[in-house]
């Protein structure tokens, strides 16, 4: 029997961080670790540090130091999908996978190259793999996954933590894609599945490595508020709407949708 060959292509990881000073040198070092038995050898490593208030940012310097494949961009403000966004803006090579730091598994990266030829974006779904994570954060994540069929004809299981993405397609996404805080990488998920890209869903093994930093009130509100964005991104064609102000053909929209498109009020991130 003839061993199956596949599509080796070169590889950005992508690692947005937040305060975590505490985790970052010892993953870095995992994941140095599981890249000596990766099958792509070209790679780069982007670390991109958003608001940290505490020593993220030195270390993550010292590792590009020590590491000559790792690169660092950092912000000034706490925004995860502004990190994401400029890490993806940044990266090279022709695949791209995101990991949140206390997710990082190369054999992701293995599975992904088994589909590589027939697909744009890769999600690592933790329901169609071994979910170790307290119940409590499972629970979450199957109601935000509900919210996202039922609002926006979701097919999938995950939108965000293990993503990967052709970097051809990616790009053509983000160039004028806004970005939201939270679930920047679900926003991306979702206008390519509604503009019809090639998604394929991967099993992953996910256990938790440290409690959540976010009170339970601060993440519900903030996903409230980025699903609302969302809704009216993808009626703006998945580009930056404009909030409060009379839009032509309305007539194309519900009565629900017209109400939301007229609220006048404030969002931090528009």
């Amino acid at each position: 029997m003839k061993k199956q060959k596949y599509t080796i292509p070169s590889l950005s990881i992508v690692v947005p961080l937040h305060n975590e000073g505490d985790f970052v040198v010892s993953q870095m070092k995992k994941l140095y670790k599981q890249l000596r038995q990766s099958p792509s050898k070209n790679y780069e490593i982007i670390l991109a540090e958003n608001g940290s208030s505490d020593d993220t940012y030195q270390k993550c310097k010292a590792l590009a130091k020590k590491y000559k494949y790792i690169r660092v961009i950092t912000s000034d403000s706490a925004n995860k999908g502004v990190a994401m966004q400029q890490a993806f803006l940044k990266a090279k090579k022709q695949l791209i996978v995101q990991f949140d730091l206390d997710l990082i598994d190369i054999s992701f990266v293995k599975k992904i190259l088994r589909f590589y030829n027939g697909y744009d974006f890769f999600i690592g779904s933790k329901s169609l793999g071994k979910d170790e994570r307290p119940f409590a954060r499972k629970l979450m994540s199957t109601i935000f996954g509900l919210l996202l069929q039922i609002i926006f004809k979701y097919k999938g299981t995950d939108t965000h933590g293990v993503l990967g993405f052709k970097r051809s397609a990616l790009l053509s996404i983000i160039k004028e894609l806004p970005v939201t805080p939270l679930y920047y990488d679900t926003s991306i998920l979702l206008a390519a599945a509604d503009m019809g890209y090639h998604i394929k869903e991967l099993p992953i093994r996910v256990k938790e490595m440290r409690p959540t930093r976010f009170a339970l009130f601060t993440r519900v509100l903030h996903t409230i508020i980025d699903l609302f964005y969302l809704i009216l991104i993808k009626h703006a064609g998945w580009k930056k709407p404009v909030i409060g102000f009379n839009i032509e053909n309305k007539a194309k929209f519900t009565r629900y949708e017209k109400r939301l498109m007229n609220l006048k009020f404030h969002l931090p991130f528009l």
